[in-house]
């Protein structure tokens, strides 16, 4: 057996180390570029392949929920979202993407829940206390609605809370 050479060595190891996930392509990249040209099936196919690769990334989710959404897939959305809380129940970003998802499906039990969680779990985030005040007027909860306008107000150094 003839003994390996260092260099031959060392370029395989920067390949192994650095070129593979070059040569795999990205699927989420892949999804992107299908929703860019009109493809929505190959989008969502890709989507669904990203997630086989890493299915417990909360991040990940969040933006095949993103691409879903944009490509018309609202209840597939919805399911990343709410598989992604799982995985990340402490991030108030991803009650709020799943807040303005079921908002904009007409849920609005269920955007309010999440966004009143996004609340309680980033007090001094605008789009979920203004979120949960809209939702709770929305579903005709009078004080809850009035305390989330009143932080809604303090947040944006108003003395006296409007309705929007």
């Amino acid at each position: 057996m003839i003994p390996p050479r260092p260099a031959a060595l060392a370029l395989a190891l920067c390949l192994a180390l650095t070129s593979c996930r070059t040569l795999v392509p990205d699927p989420l990249a892949s999804a992107r570029a299908a929703l860019a040209e009109g493809r929505r099936a190959d989008a969502a196919a890709a989507v669904e392949s990203a997630l086989h690769e890493d299915p417990r990334n909360a991040d990940l989710r969040r933006e095949a929920a993103e691409i879903l959404a944009a490509a018309g897939e609202r209840d597939r959305a919805v399911d990343q979202l709410e598989a992604a809380v799982q995985w990340a129940p402490d991030d108030p970003s991803l009650w709020i993407a799943l807040g303005e998802l079921e908002r904009d499906r007409g849920h609005l039990a269920d955007a309010y829940g999440a966004f009143r969680r996004a609340a309680q779990l980033d007090p001094d985030d605008l789009r979920a206390v203004s979120g949960w005040a809209l939702a709770a007027e929305a579903l005709g909860l009078r004080e809850e609605a009035d305390r989330a306008y009143a932080r809604w107000a303090e947040l944006e150094g108003e003395k006296e809370p409007s309705r929007r």
